[in-house]
């Protein structure tokens, strides 16, 4: 048997609320809730286990550059055309 991660994950209590699910399984791993734990992401590779505590980091990361090619694209295209 090999070794298992359990992280709690913000991410795993959305999924598991948005589903009404009280377990998720996934090529990366299970999605659960164990008794007396909030929910958490099992997986049993450590390289698996690094993504998914990194997951909120580049999340955030994907969110700002989103937002500066948002803000990027609304000064060059004004959003009326050129008459305001």
């Amino acid at each position: 048997m090999s070794p298992e991660w359990a992280i709690p994950h913000p991410i795993a209590e959305i999924m598991l609320k948005t589903t009404d699910s009280s377990q998720i399984r996934c090529g990366g791993g299970v999605i659960n809730r164990s008794s007396g734990r909030n929910a958490d992401w099992e997986v049993d590779n450590v390289v698996q286990a690094t993504r998914v505590m990194n997951m909120p980091n580049v999340l955030d990361e994907i969110n700002q550059k989103l937002t500066q090619q948002q803000k990027q694209q609304e000064e060059t295209n004004p959003p009326y055309g050129m008459y305001m």
